[in-house]
């Protein structure tokens, strides 16, 4: 039995590796960013980003940014990366790739609630289309794909601490993506970023005290 429970535990990274106080700073910092962004950025930039989401370049770009934060996309790289640590042997590269799929899984599922509570509306809605609650059209607040980008990017982010800054930069580039592209406003990813940090930390705290 107790062979079993320390397998177990070896799946996931050591806890004397995991940074909660930068979950915590980013946490706050992001949710007063957003608390700004609500006021003096949704409503004043939209009719620039309206006009910028038909330029031949913007497109360009959203096209190769814009998978890259969809579920399965992280899904498809969480797996590859947990084959590469097969691969080469390599038990921290398989752990980082269990802890990423957690951080990923607890952030969506979070970030799926809210929106189902919350029920905004998106900066760019089809004519004809209706305010069903099912309906992703209004499902804005916050934004899923910024909340997982976020807390994947901190979950690697402490399993390879050497390249951490290009882990936040790939997340800050998905979030500013899904403003550009009027998926969401300002302030959703903004929020969405925010409460990907804070659930990472949450489980982060909870692989402390699982210790």
């Amino acid at each position: 039995m107790r062979r079993t429970l320390l397998w177990r535990a070896n799946l996931l990274p050591e806890p004397s590796k995991l940074r909660l106080r930068p979950a915590y700073t980013l946490t706050l910092v992001l949710i007063a960013l957003s608390a700004v962004a609500a006021f003096t950025l949704d409503r004043q930039t939209h009719t620039l980003l309206m006009s910028l989401r038909g330029s031949a370049g913007f497109i360009y770009w959203r096209e190769i940014v814009t998978p890259l934060g969809k579920a399965d996309r992280l899904a498809m790289a969480l797996v590859a990366l947990w084959l590469l640590g097969v691969a080469l042997k390599r038990p921290s590269v398989r752990q980082a790739a269990l802890w990423g799929a957690v951080a990923v899984l607890s952030s969506a599922l979070a970030a799926t609630l809210i929106k189902l509570i919350v029920h905004r509306s998106r900066p760019c809605i089809p004519v004809g289309r209706t305010g069903h609650i099912k309906q992703g059209y209004y499902q804005s607040f916050p934004s899923a794909e910024s909340a997982t980008a976020f807390a994947l990017a901190l979950a690697l982010g402490d399993c390879f601490p050497r390249y951490r800054i290009l882990f936040l930069a790939a997340a800050i580039t998905i979030a500013t993506m899904r403003v550009l592209r009027l998926a969401h406003w300002p302030s959703d990813a903004l929020a969405g970023a925010a409460l990907g940090c804070a659930v990472y930390g949450a489980v982060a705290a909870w692989r402390r005290a699982s210790r």
